[in-house]
């Protein structure tokens, strides 16, 4: 999905948006490569994948001889100097490896030249980088985007990945202006702030060498009594607001991590205030699951180091306020469940596709064929909801909604906050999936859900429109309210149904979608809405929803 925006730093998430601002559109890239050539192959080695060095010696793939097409909403833009290669480090050890392109000769693609495409492999929902992303925007964080795209090279189909704007001098210069920039620097060791640990970060200008200017910011660190000491020369408030997303999100592999301290930019603005910039988001939300990582107080989670001693501890008021904004505005459930809810609904016929073998057995983009495999459907269904389920990698992972749910009650009792009671109450129902959660016995909401029969629709209530039975006259008891209205949770069949009743309208004679050469859909889950209509995706085809639908 590629939602449409000058500037891709501006996309958010708000729920009570109206419907036809929150249409997101399907973007196609599609690659051909010129003379270089791209197979499955082994590139890892998996007798070695507990090696922090493992990534040295994996090959590389990389050609600056690739055209580049994309299709956003039937219209295409072509590019035709592009460098493509393989990208990451420990990602490689999955099957399905990511992508760093560069559109080179002066072009650009929404203002940006460069871009991550991250099949998030250790990610089982695929949600992860995308809700950290719309996070920030939504809090007005200065950084980067993420959106989905389907990805074909050479005309083979690769599946569904993120795309993501990257840290690099002409995203600088699209948002700061600052043409061929020398003060941004990426953290790829960086401990602590403290002029000890300067070579941790790299200028991006391969040009400079020289770090006196990030060094005296590290003295000006270390040299600091309070807060005012720095307010002058750094964006205290954005990182702070930083600190506060990782820590709600129990994000290990930024600053917090205790071998790299990486994920990071440090970059000195015009103004002459430098600024945290953070990235990759695909471990956050409990990937992995440890030490009781859903738990704990800022101070328990956070490394023992000087900046936090000036900038929370010693006078946590700033901090606080911060952490009851981020909290109300964006990490709640109230917020996060529904847009969790969108984003699934959005992906999930694509995900579909990538979890289905051809008929040689392979999937969709597993050019490393003794990589670590995918996760299977009923993982990404599982622990998109309230489920634990088990990595390969990465042992225990967190369900996303569950996650939320921990971190919302926690730090709602640490910091006083008036929080939904709903959410608050222990005894608040979440339903979890048999197969694959580790401690708990009741299905997810939206495993299993199977199309009627039938291909009329007529039905008791709305709930049987997207597979799911009505209740018992003895259940009358509302935990979820959506677009087919009230649910309630069948205890003793263990089993999600509808409370809102189905209200029988006249079946058109013609479906709307026919005359465009796609039949009616059986039922009335939305995956897209367009011009022409609303869309839905059945048996690994689109259909049109049907017009009694509506209510």
């Amino acid at each position: 999905m590629f939602k449409i925006a000058r500037t891709m730093n501006s996309m958010e998430f708000n729920p009570e948006l109206p419907e036809d601002v929150k249409v997101v559109i399907i973007a196609t890239l599609t690659f051909m490569l010129m003379g270089d050539n791209l197979q499955k192959r082994d590139i890892s080695d998996n007798n070695n994948q507990n090696n922090q060095n493992m990534a040295a010696d994996y090959p590389e793939f990389k050609t600056k001889k690739a055209v580049l097409n994309v299709e956003i909403n039937g219209e295409n833009q072509k590019f035709d100097k592009v460098t493509f290669k393989i990208a990451g480090k420990t990602a490689r050890s999955y099957s399905k490896p990511p992508f760093n392109l560069k559109i080179r000769g002066g072009q650009d693609l929404f203002g940006r030249s460069h871009f991550k495409l991250r099949p998030d492999c250790a990610d089982p929902s695929l949600l992860r980088t995308k809700l950290v992303s719309d996070i920030h925007n939504r809090l007005g964080v200065t950084s980067l985007s993420s959106n989905y795209i389907t990805l074909y090279i050479n005309e083979e189909y690769m599946g569904l990945y993120t795309l993501n704007d990257a840290f690099k001098s002409s995203w600088i210069e699209q948002v700061y202006g600052d043409k061929d920039t020398t003060s941004l620097y990426k953290c790829d060791f960086l401990f602590d702030f403290d002029p000890s640990s300067a070579a941790g970060c790299m200028n991006e200008n391969e040009d400079v060498t020289d770090q006196t200017e990030l060094i005296q910011f590290f003295e000006s660190v270390k040299n600091a009594k309070s807060a005012s000491d720095l307010e002058d020369i750094f964006e205290i408030d954005q990182f702070l607001t930083e600190m506060v997303i990782e820590y709600l999100t129990g994000s290990w592999d930024h600053l917090q991590n205790m071998i790299a301290g990486h994920n990071f930019y440090l970059y000195k603005q015009p103004n002459g205030k430098w600024i945290y910039l953070s990235y990759d988001f695909d471990l956050d939300f409990g990937i992995p699951l440890m030490n009781d990582s859903d738990k704990g107080s800022f101070k328990d989670y956070v490394k023992p180091l000087h900046i936090f001693d000036i900038l929370v501890f010693n006078d946590p008021t700033r901090f606080e306020n911060i952490m009851k904004n981020v909290i109300t505005k964006a990490f709640n459930p109230d917020i996060l469940y529904p847009h969790i809810d969108e984003l699934k609904s959005l992906i999930k016929p694509f995900i579909e596709l990538d979890k289905t073998p051809d008929t040689n057995g392979n999937y969709p983009g597993n050019l490393n064929t003794k990589g670590i495999a995918p996760f299977t459907y009923e993982d990404w269904d599982a622990s998109t909801e309230f489920s634990t389920i088990e990595g390969v990698f990465f042992g225990t992972i967190y369900g996303l909604k569950n996650w939320v749910l921990m971190k919302y009650r926690d730090n709602c009792k640490i910091y006083n906050l008036e929080c939904n009671p709903t959410y608050m109450d222990e005894n608040y129902p979440y339903p979890t999936d048999n197969d694959t959660n580790t401690d708990t016995n009741t299905p997810s909401m939206t495993s299993n859900v199977t199309s009627p029969a039938s291909t009329s629709i007529n039905n008791k209530c709305w709930s049987e429109l997207i597979g799911y039975p009505c209740c018992d006259s003895s259940v009358t008891t509302v935990f979820v309210q959506d677009d087919y209205g009230d649910w309630g949770y069948d205890f003793n069949k263990n089993e999600w149904c509808g409370i809102t009743s189905y209200e029988e309208k006249e079946e058109e004679e013609e479906c709307w979608s026919e005359p465009l050469g796609y039949s009616c859909c059986k039922t009335c889950v939305v995956y897209e809405t367009d011009t022409d209509g609303s869309w839905g995706y059945e048996n690994h085809q689109w259909c049109g929803i049907p017009s009694i639908c509506q209510k």
